[in-house]
């Protein structure tokens, strides 16, 4: 199901996406895997490499030389006609060390490792997506629980009123409502404007224009359990950047094997054709004797470019492996909080129901009510900061695991 919807969100046109787009993670994973500013990038870099490996594979060890050269020829004896000599000669390379097949080789390497590059960019621009809309919501909840608290003050106010309006409290309480109203009011717009703000950065990573209306889509469970660390680990090796370090790795030893092949010489045959006193032609094969050069430099850095490369991914992998249990140790600790602050949450609602009713039928001061009121809300506030919290580290286990659910 999840693949249909994919698919389907990409055939959508450009005037389909003018329209409101719905932000769940599937469709903000296959948008960043498509449309991001990355990925086209990525895309531009695949191109590039695709047209040289064309253009190289025609590519021969030189090419021909034609030589033309014409003068007169005086004789010393008085009287003898002035003659004109005529060299023509013509020297063809042959590739007999496969320079040819081994630079096809490292062409197609080369756009290997384009391709490796371009699925880390899909891979990167998916995270950066996801964790942009993760903030949305995180500042979608923050504004559902300002407008809650906005409610709850507008209609403790309206109480605070009606007893002062009854003469069984002051001008204090009424004035201390309208104070909290206009904080929860505060609260309201600044986490609207936050996920504004959120919902922009989501539209450039996406590559949407402004003509594009999104709307974040319902959260998923963000405690839904993952796999175990150790299956994990053991599909590291397919991480896109690392991939994409094997794919430098082999493109670093084709271009170590061309560079042997361009250290033989590359046998000449000639041909010459020659007009004297007389008429007569000459063919043979000219070698180069590899005494100073014998592409000593491009091969020593070759050699060192596939150590360096090597090492890389090793140091690579296990900084990956570090990340992993790294995020996976905050997973768990994430998880565990948000369980204990969710079976918290209905005796804290409990608790505020029962002070604020207290409050309306006069068996409370506004003053214990609204401590009461505090707690409640400060626990509310640190589970949408836990349910914040576990997403993202949902979302760092996944992206360090190499893997989209």
């Amino acid at each position: 199901m999840t693949r249909v919807l994919a698919l389907a969100l990409l055939a959508l046109s450009n005037s389909a996406l003018a329209q409101t787009v719905s932000l769940d993670p599937h469709t903000v994973r296959a948008l960043a895997a498509e449309r991001a500013p990355l990925v086209a990038l990525g895309l531009a870099a695949l191109d590039e490499a695709r047209s040289v490996r064309e253009a190289g594979a025609r590519q021969g060890p030189g090419n021909p030389v034609l030589s033309l050269r014409a003068g007169p020829r005086f004789l010393r004896e008085e009287g003898s006609p002035v003659l004109l000599d005529v060299n023509l000669a013509l020297t063809w390379p042959l590739d007999l060390g496969g320079v040819t097949p081994a630079r096809g080789a490292h062409l197609s390497a080369a756009e290997r490792s384009a391709e490796a590059h371009l699925d880390e960019a899909r891979w990167r621009a998916v995270g950066l997506a996801l964790e942009a809309l993760l903030d949305a919501v995180a500042e979608g909840h923050r504004a559902a629980l300002a407008r809650a608290r906005l409610d709850t003050d507008e209609a403790l106010a309206r109480c605070a009123r009606a007893r002062r309006d009854a003469g069984t409290t002051g001008d204090g309480d009424v004035a201390l409502t309208e104070a909290l109203r206009a904080e929860a009011r505060a609260r309201l717009l600044l986490a609207e404007g936050r996920q504004r703000a959120h919902l922009e950065t989501l539209r450039g990573a996406l590559g949407l224009g402004p003509e594009a209306t999104l709307v974040p889509a319902e959260e998923p469970d963000p405690a839904a359990p993952l796999g175990p660390l150790d299956a994990l680990l053991r599909g590291l090796s397919r991480r896109a950047d690392l991939v994409r370090d094997r794919a430098a790795i082999g493109e670093a030893r084709a271009d170590e094997a061309l560079q042997a092949r361009l250290g033989l010489p590359v046998p000449r045959l000639s041909f010459q054709g020659v007009r004297e006193n007389e008429l007569f032609a000459q063919a043979g094969v000219e070698l180069p004797l590899p005494v100073y050069d014998r592409n000593q430099t491009a091969r020593g850095l070759a050699s060192a470019r596939v150590r360096h490369r090597e090492r890389a991914l090793a140091v690579a992998l296990r900084a990956a492996e570090a990340e992993l249990r790294a995020a996976y140790a905050r997973w768990e600790g994430a998880l565990g909080a948000f369980r204990a602050l969710s079976e918290a949450a209905p005796a804290a609602d409990s608790a505020e129901r029962l002070a604020a009713r207290a409050y309306e039928l006069g068996q409370r001061d506004l003053t214990s009510a609204l401590a009461v009121r505090r707690e409640a809300l400060t626990l509310r506030e640190a589970l949408g900061e836990s349910r914040a919290e576990l997403a993202r580290a949902r979302l760092a286990v996944l992206t360090a695991a190499g893997v989209a659910e």
